[in-house]
């Protein structure tokens, strides 16, 4: 059953008019490929969007056997620079769930062929930024999943590594822990302890990224905020204690 199903999926994924109405819907705000020169594309909107990518996803989830899988991940490289044109879209109209669809994507990919999805996403104009710039989002959930792909990007490419160092990579991964609860949050919080993983990662593989960190006046503020168990913001900001307070100290005595 498996055989058949992996078997299925090769076939749909390598047909190239099958992918480009997916890449054309992905790119085109939902919009399917016009079938001749004088007829417009079927707008299908957002939905649009997240039907192609919950397609894509389905394609890559359906391979269970790993030479299938690879042979899957490989067809699907090309979607990624569209997939990253709508990640990092301003539309308001693209359902958070069609980006979070395409995110696992693209996560997936860098896990099964690491190097090809590094080449792809380097290749891809402004494509390292445009990820990273994914988590200064409101979203929690995207901001979330960038986070874990960053992290899969960067285990095994220095390019990668030292463009999210130059690119202040390291500001916005200490901003999110301190707006996250820094240190105190421990080891509960599961954002503060990938934000960290993603920041050893990027420091402990090259001496270099370590100075400019030190070397970075914003970064060490953070650190010292992150660091700082003595409730940070309300410590160094306290509040001024008025008649109320101490009436509430009264009474708690």
């Amino acid at each position: 059953k498996n055989s058949d199903t992996d078997t299925g999926s090769a076939i749909l994924v390598t047909s190239s008019e099958s992918l480009t109405a997916l890449n054309h819907m992905i790119g085109h705000a939902g919009t399917l490929p016009p079938q001749s020169d004088n007829s417009a594309g079927l707008d299908l909107g957002g939905d649009g969007q997240t039907l192609a990518v919950e397609l894509l996803l389905n394609l890559f989830n359906s391979a269970s056997q790993k030479s299938s899988l690879q042979r899957t991940s490989k067809a699907l490289l090309p979607c990624i620079p569209c997939i990253l044109d709508m990640l990092t879209a301003a539309d308001a109209d693209i359902p958070i769930y069609a980006k979070t669809c395409g995110m696992t994507l693209l996560r997936n990919l860098s896990e099964i062929i690491p190097s090809l999805t590094q080449d792809a996403i380097l290749n891809t104009p402004d494509g390292c930024n445009r990820v990273l710039d994914l988590l200064s989002t409101p979203n929690e959930i995207l901001r979330n999943e960038t986070l874990l792909l960053l992290h899969s990007l960067c285990l095994t490419s220095p390019s990668i590594r030292k463009l999210l160092v130059f690119a202040e990579g390291l500001d916005k991964l200490f901003e999110i822990i301190y707006w996250e609860g820094g240190l105190k949050a421990g080891n509960s919080n599961v954002v503060v302890c990938d934000a960290l993983r993603l920041g050893e990662l990027l420091v402990e593989t090259d001496g270099m990224h370590g100075n400019m960190m030190l070397e970075n006046a914003n970064v060490i503020n953070v650190v010292g905020m992150c660091l700082d168990l003595r409730l940070g913001v309300e410590f160094r900001e306290p509040k001024q204690r008025g008649d109320d307070d101490e009436e509430e100290d009264l009474d708690a005595l």
